[in-house]
């Protein structure tokens, strides 16, 4: 009889995790495969096709956010959510920030805690992998512009973060950047990135559904953390200014001015869309 099983890639390179996290998903029911060493972690995610990918991080160490940028890159793995296992709360906060983990663990965690962060994702990719492929051609510029941020994305939300901790009413109730501060924005960020490289406008974009769970769950847990709409709307308008920074940033031989200019309009209609969305929504 064939395993219906739910199947769950485990990219763990600490031997001793790597038989304690496998234990653990078994238990709770799913088909794990193991990657073995030294296969090629998105090479062998698109042999063996698991609905969830889960990750154990090295601590300081870039080999991370390379297997993690490569499943999004990857047409066969970018639709595939990623839970990310990490040694403090700092580095899950940096992965929460990548636009296609979907959920973080910190060790040493409850059993429980990987099998709700497993079992939450499965069958819910990323939003940017569920939103439609383009219409008709986009320009280049525009599309070097969304791979771009694409690169920086984490960097992006994790720089928001910064800004907002240090003015009130962040400070007050955080006390540095970790998941729960982060939330869902990289994956936010992740369709609104998607959105731009499809040439999309705003009312798509936040008409797909998962989209629009990620916007009302992010409204739940600050109104859950004591953060007021108007304090919502500035971390939205916070991103806004990090986007236009990261922009200006590409601005050179290859991508003018204007460009940037242009590809920030769409980028500043879909973040004022979303602020509208976060004011209607909120209460």
């Amino acid at each position: 009889m064939a395993d219906t099983s739910p199947r769950v890639l485990l990219i763990e390179p600490n031997p001793t995790l790597r038989e304690l996290h496998a234990l653990v998903l078994s238990e709770a029911g799913y088909h794990v495969d193991e990657l073995p060493n030294p296969a090629d972690p998105v090479a062998f995610a698109e042999q063996t096709k698991p609905q969830v990918i889960v990750i154990g991080m090295r601590f300081s160490t870039s080999d991370n956010w390379e297997i993690i940028d490569r499943l999004r890159a990857t047409p066969d793995t970018r639709a595939v959510p990623v839970v990310a296992i990490s040694v403090s709360a700092p580095q899950a906060a940096a992965a929460a920030a990548s636009t296609n983990v979907s959920a973080t663990v910190v060790v040493p965690y409850d059993i429980v805690a990987l099998e709700k962060a497993v079992s939450t994702v499965l069958g819910k990719p990323p939003a940017a992998a569920t939103l439609p492929t383009p219409a008709h051609a986009v320009p280049l510029d525009q599309i070097a512009a969304a791979n771009a941020l694409q690169q920086q994305s984490r960097m992006i939300v994790l720089r928001s973060i910064g800004l907002l901790l240090r003015s009130e009413p962040y400070r007050r109730h955080f006390t540095g950047i970790t998941p729960e501060t982060v939330d869902c924005l990289g994956l936010l960020l992740g369709a609104l990135v998607e959105g731009l490289r499809a040439d999309l406008p705003p009312d798509q974009v936040f008409a797909s559904p998962a989209v629009e769970t990620i916007v009302l769950d992010h409204l739940c847990l600050r109104k859950g953390q004591g953060i007021g709409m108007r304090a919502v709307v500035q971390e939205t308008l916070v991103l806004e200014k990090q986007i236009d920074t990261a922009l200006q940033s590409l601005i050179g031989p290859d991508f003018s001015a204007a460009s940037a200019l242009e590809v920030f309009g769409k980028v500043r209609d879909y973040l004022h869309v979303l602020a509208l969305i976060e004011i209607a929504d909120y209460d």
